[in-house]
């Protein structure tokens, strides 16, 4: 018959090897091969949830270097950040030569479908948006101007 201390000594094994391994149960765990394509963490079958399709308004967008681009206008509903997207844009935004800091100046013009009596005379235009660096121009003190009198 064990000693009192050698079945509390047992007695606490058994307490501390069933903290550290989960309960096992008689049938085996189930197990599925992942294509390489399927993400960790999500069954055969279930997508990851895709962004919410924001849409826009088709502009042109026109810089010297870069040429135009059709893409979209949108405004993002949680910041309400106006931002410019769509197919090609990083690729556009690369020919701009815009680095990092640039001062950019845009302008965004819209013809008008205008009539004079009946006729069209100018049918309406897409939204232009013009993206150009801004000259920065340096200070007159620094060009020598300041000892200019007149």
């Amino acid at each position: 018959m064990p000693s009192p201390d050698q079945a509390h000594r047992s007695l606490h094994r058994r307490e501390a090897s069933a903290r550290s391994s989960p309960p096992r149960s008689s049938t085996p765990p189930a197990f599925r091969v992942r294509s390489p394509a399927q993400p960790r963490g999500f069954p055969e079958g279930r997508h990851t949830s895709h962004g919410k399709k924001h849409g826009g308004l088709p502009v042109v967008v026109c810089n010297v270097h870069a040429g135009t681009k059709e893409l979209q206008l949108t405004q993002w509903e949680s910041s309400h950040v106006n931002i410019i997207k769509g197919e090609g844009y990083l690729d556009f935004i690369t020919r701009c030569c815009f680095e990092e800091k640039d001062v950019v100046e845009i302008w965004a013009f819209k013809e008008r479908h205008f009539q004079l009596f009946g006729v069209d005379m100018c049918r309406a235009s897409p939204l232009y948006v013009v993206l150009a660096k801004k000259e920065q121009r340096p200070a007159a003190s620094s060009m020598g101007m300041a000892k200019c009198t007149m």
